[in-house]
């Protein structure tokens, strides 16, 4: 209730009257004021909003973090202990990540971490999370003109500056297709000879140059940024978003 959520340094003020009564129908009142000191609570029940991420993909989001606090005035930070996986992934405010390497799932098809919400006084719940890793078809772009075509499973199509030209082809098919564009340079679909049917676009950029993306017109797209480094969305009209 209202005395839970007081947090430690927080207090409530409160009064009432006592009467006392004897049988003369004689009576006595006093007023009595009451301060409750607030006492801090630990975090509670962790949790992660998914638990599962496609397979190769730097920097993806796997999922939002949350914990309960009674005390509604504490601010809780996040963080991974050591031990498992947890070296593979990192924290964005709230968000639980993939490191600067993707998930190889050949290697493995699920990676555990443990992570820690601590509240502003130091109290803190831990819990530890298994993290699936989604299998991919995965194709490389390379320097020349490369034609991908539809696809019977999900596809990642991967490439950076170099192997980004005017001439590839890049046709999406009936499951779940994403680009992924690592490091810095313009990439602009519309330069494309041909770009349809995907579903989602990754920029990773860990490099110190800017990486910038120009969409196409007309496209109902997801995209995604990760990385340490400058990244700008652009549409067709050329207004950054």
């Amino acid at each position: 209730g209202a005395v839970d959520a007081l947090a430690q340094g927080e207090s409530l003020s409160d009064s009432f009257t006592v009467r006392v009564s004897d049988n003369h129908n004689g009576y006595a009142e006093q007023t009595v004021a009451v301060t409750i000191l607030g006492t801090n609570d630990a975090p509670a029940d962790l949790t992660l909003s998914n638990d599962s991420v496609p397979a190769n993909l730097a920097g993806a989001i796997v999922g939002t973090l949350s914990a309960i606090d009674r005390d509604q005035s504490d601010t809780l930070t996040y963080s991974i202990l050591p031990g498992l996986d947890g070296s593979q992934f990192t924290i964005s405010g709230n968000q639980l990540r993939v490191g600067s390497t993707g998930f190889d799932y050949q290697q493995a098809s699920s990676h555990p971490v443990t992570v820690r919400a601590t509240d502003q006084s130091g109290a803190y719940v831990d819990q530890t999370f298994t993290v699936e890793v989604l299998p991919r078809n995965q194709i490389a772009l390379t320097t020349g003109n490369d034609t991908v075509g539809p696809q019977t499973q999900d596809t990642q199509v991967t490439g950076n500056a170099v192997t980004f030209n005017a001439g590839d082809s890049l046709t999406g098919g009936s499951e779940t297709d994403s680009l992924v564009l690592y490091g810095s340079g313009t990439f602009d679909l519309n330069s494309l000879a041909q770009f349809t049917g995907f579903e989602e676009v990754d920029l990773v950029n860990y490099s110190n140059s800017a990486s910038a993306l120009y969409l196409k017109p007309g496209q109902d797209i997801t995209v995604n940024g990760s990385g340490s480094g400058q990244e700008a969305i652009y549409l067709s009209t050329g207004a950054a978003t």
